[in-house]
């Protein structure tokens, strides 16, 4: 009845990705024209799963619910049934959308709509076989809205920033992203009782702030059986993300060890997969909406 066509995510800053894909088969199609199927009337499943869980290896893995999978579960098909009921869209000219689906590899601009705003339920994926690892929100199409574009520039191809994600709107209101500066390190600080002082992506060794920034948050990430190999997965995704600069591995190991160096005080948290995503409960009184006064709890409308 349908074909799949299996995604991928190149996690480098610059690297390609291509999200999964199902195409109906003419059997499919036939069914649809013969019972008249026409895009409004497609819904997402309410009760879908929405709590995944990876091995150390990132494949996902089945589990066994919990007190805590339950309440996660409950909580985010809680939001996402209001999630769906709003109007997300983006404020952009013809020109600019037809652009943007481009980018986005879709065939017909005038189905954009279909194509790509109906991705508004978002899933919550916990990492290394663990309920306190990561658990990320991931689904929503503003989610993938590329950031960089490819031109060139002086005969030199380059990827430059492109802005869509500030024309979001949602039910016709205009919608703001807030950027905090170093807000990883910041409260890896706050939790040791330790003042930031200065930019901790800088003054790692010989390193750029790109190249720190980059190392810093592989080594907080890179979670092995045990140091060693976490030190060598770091190092790994470090290179991989520049490897069109061709760094060594002792280069990249230099830069472990200049992180270690700069941030000897918090170094308990490096290779700890801290990742600060894994509230036990989110407050959804944000999303009761009162019949009567069309507020929720804090009076919004």
């Amino acid at each position: 009845m349908n074909e799949d066509h299996r995604g991928f995510h190149d996690r480098r800053e610059f690297g390609n990705a291509y999200l999964s894909r199902m195409r109906a088969k003419p059997k499919l199609i036939r069914l649809f024209e013969l019972y008249g199927i026409q895009p409004w009337m497609l819904f997402v499943f309410e009760d879908k799963e929405v709590i995944f869980l990876k091995d150390n290896k990132k494949e996902f893995t089945p589990h066994k619910d919990t007190s805590f999978t339950n309440k996660a579960r409950e909580d985010l098909q809680h939001i996402n049934r209001h999630l769906e009921a709003a109007v997300i869209d983006l404020d952009l000219s013809d020109e600019a959308m037809t652009d943007l689906l481009r980018k986005l590899r879709k065939i017909d601009p005038g189905e954009k709509y279909l194509s790509m705003f109906t991705d508004k339920t978002l899933r919550r994926i916990f990492s290394n076989s663990s309920w306190k690892l990561h658990g990320r929100f991931y689904g929503g199409f503003w989610q993938n809205i590329p950031e960089r574009k490819k031109t060139i520039i002086k005969g030199k191809e380059v990827k430059v920033p492109v802005r869509y994600r500030q024309h979001i709107l949602i039910n016709g209101d205009a919608t703001i992203e807030l950027d905090y500066s170093s807000f990883h390190p910041k409260m890896i600080h706050d939790l040791a009782g330790i003042e930031m002082i200065g930019d901790p992506y800088e003054g790692i060794g010989d390193l750029d702030r790109e190249h720190g920034k980059s190392i810093f948050n592989k080594m907080i990430n890179a979670v092995g059986k045990d140091k060693a190999e976490s030190k060598e997965k770091a190092i790994g995704a470090y290179m991989n993300e520049f490897n069109n600069e061709g760094i060594t591995k002792v280069a990249a190991t230099a830069a472990l060890e200049a992180v270690l160096e700069r941030h000897s005080q918090i170094n308990k948290y490096f290779f700890s997969g801290k990742d600060f995503t894994h509230p036990t409960e989110i407050n959804t009184d944000r999303f009761h909406i009162d019949a009567k006064t069309g507020t929720d709890a804090e009076g919004h409308a």
